[in-house]
């Protein structure tokens, strides 16, 4: 059950990780940076460690999903709300197609959150949210589409209820406001007390920033 593919950030501090992205951005004038937020759906508390290794697995499977020519038509049949991002979008999904999101999506760092459904307290929502590098203009629908996929795999017999919605914005820059996302991601890490789960990595780097 242990996940290798990533490294533990829980005392990571605020302060290096600023220190690192400032480099990171200060090396590459098209880099941008993006909050991202995978939801996945409900579980109920006795399967909830499960449901975690789950959207663990499941967002790993998705940085290896391939931009496919089904994904792009679904996510140009999807309206955008904006109209400049929906005038490129055709142009930008040609572009992207045969990447894989590991590409798109070059590093970063994510956490998996629950939170009691307040309407049944023994129903988790579980979601991710990421804080990822990208030089990529990438459509909400396409996201979307590509993590639903990945999401409609059954993990060790479980089933979660899935939701495959995703939101991404962008992050603007200066310090003030990279800093202030960061400490969004990186509040209530849970802690497991199940010792079958103790190396389960509920926050980690991921890709390009794994090894710094």
């Amino acid at each position: 059950m242990q996940n290798t593919s990533g490294k533990v950030i829980n005392r990571i501090s605020e302060n290096s990780i600023f220190n690192f992205i400032h480099q990171r951005l200060s090396s590459n004038n098209n880099l941008s940076l993006k909050f991202i937020t995978l939801s996945i759906g409900y579980v109920d508390s006795n399967n909830l460690e499960w449901g975690i290794a789950y959207a663990i697995r499941s967002f790993h499977n998705f940085l290896d999903r391939q931009v496919t020519k089904k994904s792009i038509r679904h996510s140009l049949s999807v309206k955008s709300v904006n109209q400049y991002h929906e005038y490129r979008k055709n142009d930008v999904l040609q572009s992207l197609h045969g990447k894989k999101i590991n590409e798109l999506l070059a590093g970063g760092i994510y956490k998996i959150e629950y939170a009691r459904n307040p309407k049944n307290p023994n129903v988790y929502n579980l979601h991710l949210h990421i804080l990822t590098e990208s030089n990529e203009f990438i459509p909400n629908s396409l996201i979307s589409f590509l993590w639903k996929d990945v999401l409609s795999k059954p993990f060790q017999g479980l089933y979660v209820k899935s939701e495959g919605i995703a939101n991404i914005q962008n992050v603007t820059t200066t310090e003030n406001d990279i800093r202030k996302t960061f400490r969004y991601l990186v509040k209530n890490v849970p802690v497991l007390k199940d010792e079958r789960f103790k190396t389960l990595r509920i926050m980690s780097k991921f890709g390009n920033w794994y090894s710094n």
